[in-house]
């Protein structure tokens, strides 16, 4: 005997498999289902097409963060607390930026921003603030495991390798000491930090399906272009290195023996009677400054009947007639010989001294960075 295929009810010994019973065909015909409030088709009619709520409704799996995007996600918070203080100190005024910029970026040195007023401060404020508040988003993301943060300090990380900088390590590589070396240093552990953000497991942990590493392979390409470059416009500091190997870490004029800082590279003058250093720094030193150097061991033909005093005040005289104003006369001593010099600091530091033996002249130009190292170089001639 035959079943109803909906309500699987027994059908009349004239029924034919697959046909409704009445009740079924009556319903379907006038649209009104006269079955009792309590039936229910068998599980056979039930299909698997449409899965029940229940099924739908079950908890997304927790995804672990991995350590390194924890790290990474504390730092960048701590960069944000950062900015959030650095605009305090620009409200606070002078003395607070002076004490930040001390505390968290020694290479910065002094600055004076006693000539900004309240209200220019104010509106840098509201502007730090703004970039905090933005990289407070971007970090919290990160650390939800958001695949748009990931791409934001993916990009942004790229960009420092390239540039040659250490932003991705800040503050770590501001106190160490500045040169080629941490500068290297800090490219190199960029671009590791870029290689992580592309794995494999970093990437499933933010939710990406597509594991290609085209983009990758890309940029690692763009690095190694950039970083030869880098590399072929760094002529200055391999040239120092090859000054140091062969003549050490001293130079010496009439007997009087200076010390040369690590990048310079001082070219002889005259029967070895002075030398010229002429830095100018490459990308590994790109926080460096431009010097110029010169050291002379005999006065110039038409210097021959000045005084030293005479000379000093000839260059001050050519420079107050060109108009600069801010000037100013000193002597310098040089071990035991005291030279009459002149100094303008309107931009930088510029300064012709002069002498009578064993140091005829020497002539400086350069940053404040600079100016101390010349400083110690003339302090510790021997």
């Amino acid at each position: 005997m035959a079943n109803c295929p909906c309500c699987n009810k027994s059908l009349s010994s004239s029924g034919s498999p697959g046909e409704l019973c009445p009740e079924c065909m009556r319903a379907l015909e006038t649209g009104i289902d006269d079955a009792p409030d309590d039936y229910s088709p068998p599980e056979s009619v039930i299909t698997t097409e449409n899965p029940p709520d229940a099924v739908d409704a079950a908890p997304r799996p927790v995804v672990e963060r991995p350590l390194g995007i924890s790290l990474l996600a504390i730092h960048g918070f701590f960069i944000t607390g950062v900015t959030f203080m650095l605009a305090l100190a620009l409200v606070a005024g002078n003395r607070a930026i002076n004490l930040f910029l001390a505390l968290l970026i020694p290479s910065a040195g002094k600055v004076d921003a006693s000539p900004l007023t309240f209200g220019v401060r104010l509106a840098w404020a509201l502007l730090i603030l703004l970039l905090a508040w933005i990289g407070y988003l971007i970090w919290s993301g990160v650390w939800r495991l958001r695949n748009w943060a990931r791409l934001i300090v993916l990009f942004g990380m790229m960009l420092d390798v390239l540039g040659g900088g250490s932003t991705s390590f800040f503050p770590l590589f501001e106190f160490l000491p500045q040169g080629p070396a941490s500068a290297l240093l800090a490219t190199i552990l960029s671009f590791l930090l870029v290689l992580y953000l592309f794995s494999v497991r970093v990437k499933t942990a933010f939710g990406v399906t597509n594991l290609t590493r085209r983009w990758l392979y890309t940029f690692t390409a763009i690095a190694v272009a950039t970083f030869g470059f880098s590399i072929y416009k760094s002529d200055v500091e391999l040239k120092a290195l090859r000054w140091h190997l062969r003549h050490g870490n001293t130079i010496s004029v009439n007997g009087v023996t200076f010390p040369v800082y690590a990048w310079y590279a001082p070219v002889e003058g005259r029967s070895g009677q002075g030398f010229h250093i002429e830095d100018m720094p490459g990308p590994f030193r790109e926080n460096d400054q431009l010097t110029f150097i010169t050291v002379e061991g005999c006065k110039k033909e038409e210097d021959e009947n000045l005084t030293t005093a005479q000379r000093a005040d000839k260059e001050l005289a050519s420079y107050k007639k060109s108009g600069y104003t801010n000037l100013r006369r000193f002597q310098l001593k040089v071990r035991d010989q005291a030279l009459e010099c002149m100094e303008d600091v309107s931009y930088s530091h510029t300064m012709y001294c002069y002498g009578d033996g064993p140091i005829a002249q020497v002539f400086f130009a350069g940053g404040d960075t600079s100016w101390a190292r010349f400083s110690r170089m003339i302090a510790e001639a021997r």
